[in-house]
Order: C-alpha cells, then sequence, then structure tokens
C-alpha cells in the first residue's frame, strides 16, 4: 500500500487535478464574495463534487496499479509517442481536469478576470464532447 501512496503522490495528472480543484475552490471563494453570496447549497454541492472527484482519481489510480492496463494504443501516434504509458487513471484524470478548467473559467468570468474567450470556448467544446460523446 505505502508503494501505491508513493506512485500516487508522484503522479503528474494526479498534482495537475489536485490544483486545478485548489484554484476552482479558491475562485469559487472569491467569486462568492464578489457576489456577496455564501449560499450554504451551493459550497456543500461543491465540497462533495470536490470529493467525488478525489475518491474517483484515487479508486482508478489503485485500480491502474493492480490491472496495469496500457491504453495507448487506443490513442493516435502524436500521443503515444510522447507519452509512453496511458491507463484509465490518465484518461480520468485528463476528462475531470477539462470540467475543473471549464469551472475555473466561469469563476473568472463571474469576478471579472479576462480570459481569452478563443480558449474558454475549445475547454467548453471539448467538456461537451466528454459529457455528451461527439457524435
Amino acid at each position: 500500500m505505502h508503494e501505491i501512496l508513493v506512485d500516487m503522490a508522484g503522479s503528474q495528472i494526479i498534482k495537475i487535478l489536485a490544483l486545478l480543484i485548489i484554484a476552482d475552490v479558491m475562485f469559487g471563494v472569491l467569486k462568492a464574495l464578489k457576489e456577496r453570496k455564501f449560499i450554504s447549497e451551493i459550497g456543500i454541492n461543491g465540497i462533495i463534487r470536490k470529493t467525488a472527484i478525489i475518491v474517483c482519481i484515487v479508486v482508478v489510480f489503485i485500480f491502474d496499479c493492480l490491472i496495469d492496463l496500457d491504453l495507448t494504443m487506443l490513442l493516435p501516434d502524436f500521443i503515444s509517442n510522447v507519452l509512453p504509458e496511458i491507463g484509465v487513471c490518465e484518461i480520468f484524470g485528463v476528462t475531470l481536469a477539462v470540467f475543473e478548467l471549464e469551472s475555473i473559467i466561469a469563476n473568472f468570468k463571474a469576478i471579472g478576470v479576462p480570459f481569452p474567450t478563443a480558449i474558454g470556448e475549445k475547454i467548453h467544446e471539448l467538456s461537451q464532447k466528454f459529457e455528451k460523446g461527439d457524435k
């Protein structure tokens, strides 16, 4: 178990996801301060969602360690040439990171932080593809 925790601490996707979660919470608090709206129901729902994301990524990471499934062959060559091994954790992590980025951008807009519209639209398109599938 200690080895899994050490591997988890070294995982880049988990570090990125943790940073995005922290940033989203901080910008959410700033948004609530700016709007003078501290609604406990929204805060509790956010905490539940963040906890679910953390539990999901930990469970998937442990699953990856136990099964050692490599999904690199399912990806285009330009990605598999850059990333030596991609497991279920990386795929879940990237998907969850996109949703966190979309939430951060929404909070940016609400507090008046300028953000490039084109990038925000691309992230929104990507999150919609993840959520609804690419039809």
